[in-house]
């Protein structure tokens, strides 16, 4: 094929066959590489293709794609014959050199002393500037539809990015709410356990209180049986006698520090402080006794001394005895100073329960506020959940609006479609009536003619020829 087509002159010198046979060999490339609205300006100048045809071929209804159109140009081409075929090759010179050097094997070099001469220069230029034209039309139309396009990615790239800091902080605020909750839940946990505590400990001073109050009951009934059974004075009467000379009394408990009374003590440390009593009691009770029973023998050994019976050293020998049966009545130091430091270890281990009673209460009353602190920053979190989900769901509203009036705009550009597909289908059914009646025109002007020739047979004489 190169071979037969060395210079653009040759193509003009070949016939019409060859030239269309160059031209299906590659028919499959050309359908697929070419734009049939650049071409048709040309080949409109060139006077190979009428206005109905370009309109035909660029907005027939039967066309629904470019492949379609394309293929049917170059039907319409065919039947122009070779002016048709020559015009295709130079319109491809201009806007696809490499179909055009596919088809020819030729370079697609501009020479104006090359070309078939179908149209005129001037004409030519005309046409070459108005495709120029429309190239860049269509060249600022594609930079600014690729400006919107840019503009557009950016906000949506804007709009993307503030959605997912969005997502990042609503995620953020999700996990401290969790945390809150955990933490918020173990604090409640602490308190119910301190709960839990203060109940055991006011269980047992409870029952503390009510074994002492059984202890000191019993005590009391002890000592009235022994004073019932003995004849002696009830405690209540000893407390009010005079003391002995010589016997010290038993110095009374300090009073507890100053401060809020505890609710809760210790069972075993009340026990031994009603055991302790109980011993001094008894030891007061004894000492009462041998004061009871030494004033008696005094009494007799006065009533003695005043009848002179018993001489003064036996006397003397009895208030000996007397007095040590006194002494090994009376409290030895060492089990004072033991019954002393039993009873400070035991308000030493009263004030300890109470100080940590103190410390349990602070530290429930530290836990109620914490708690409160952490119950408020929930709400305040879950306050502005709320407001973050009452955005979103403006967002999704306006976002349910857009997209509502996209699907209006849709509906318009189908109809604005349909409208301009029903225009091209009265287009097309008009230039069908056009052919139609061209074609009975066409038929009615041979029949015109072949009645004139007939006539004018008729008219001649009969020796005549027409042809004379």
């Amino acid at each position: 094929m190169a071979e037969l087509c060395r210079t653009d002159s040759s193509l003009a010198a070949l016939d019409e066959e060859v030239l269309w046979e160059m031209l299906e060999d590659h028919r499959c490339r050309i359908v697929r590489s070419i734009c049939p609205s650049r071409l048709t300006p040309y080949l409109r100048q060139a006077k190979v293709l009428g206005q109905l045809d370009e309109e035909e071929v660029l907005h027939g209804p039967r066309f629904t794609n470019t492949a379609m159109r394309v293929g049917h140009l170059l039907d319409l081409l065919k039947t122009r014959g070779k002016n048709g075929a020559l015009a295709l090759l130079e319109s491809l010179k201009f806007h696809n050199p490499d179909v055009y050097t596919l088809v020819t094997g030729l370079q697609p070099a501009v020479d104006f002393s090359s070309f078939s001469g179908l149209m005129e220069t001037s004409k030519l230029t005309e046409c070459l500037a108005g495709a120029i034209s429309s190239l860049q039309e269509e060249l600022s139309q594609e930079k600014g539809q690729k400006e919107a396009l840019l503009q557009q990615s950016r906000r949506l790239q804007e709009r993307l990015e503030q959605a997912e800091a969005r997502e990042r902080s609503l995620r953020q605020l999700e996990a401290e709410h969790g945390r809150m909750q955990r933490e918020v839940s173990a604090r409640f946990h602490e308190v119910l356990k301190l709960k839990d505590e203060m109940l055991g400990l006011s269980l047992h001073y409870s029952n503390a209180l009510q074994e002492k109050e059984l202890a000191t009951t019993r005590c009391r009934s002890l000592q009235e049986e022994v004073a019932g059974d003995r004849g002696l004075p009830s405690p209540v009467q000893l407390l009010k006698l005079p003391p002995l000379p010589g016997i010290p009394l038993r110095e009374a408990d300090p009073p507890p520090p100053p401060g809020p009374c505890p609710r809760v003590a210790c069972t075993g440390v009340a026990v031994d402080r009603l055991a302790c009593e109980l011993y001094l009691v008894k030891q007061e009770l004894q000492r009462e006794k041998m004061s009871s029973s030494c004033e008696r023998e005094s009494r007799e050994r006065s009533l003695k001394m005043a009848s002179g019976l018993e001489p003064e050293d036996e006397e003397l020998s009895r208030l000996k005895e007397e007095n040590e049966r006194l002494r090994s009545l009376t409290f030895s130091l060492a089990e004072k100073d033991i019954l002393e430091q039993n009873l400070d270890e035991a308000l030493e281990t009263r004030q300890e329960l109470v100080d940590r009673i103190h410390s349990l209460r602070e530290r429930a009353v530290a836990a109620e506020r914490q708690r409160k602190q952490y119950w408020e920053e929930k709400e305040q979190t879950l306050l502005q959940f709320q407001k973050t989900q009452a955005d979103c769901e403006i967002y999704k509203e306006r976002l349910g609006a857009l997209q509502s009036h996209v699907v209006e705009l849709q509906k318009e550009r189908d109809q604005a479609y349909s409208a301009r597909d029903g225009a091209q289908v009265e287009i097309s059914q008009s230039l069908t009536e056009k052919d139609a009646l061209r074609r009975k025109v066409f038929e009615l002007t041979d029949q015109v003619c072949r009645l004139r020739q007939q006539l004018q047979a008729k008219l001649l004489p009969p020796g005549v020829s027409a042809a004379s």
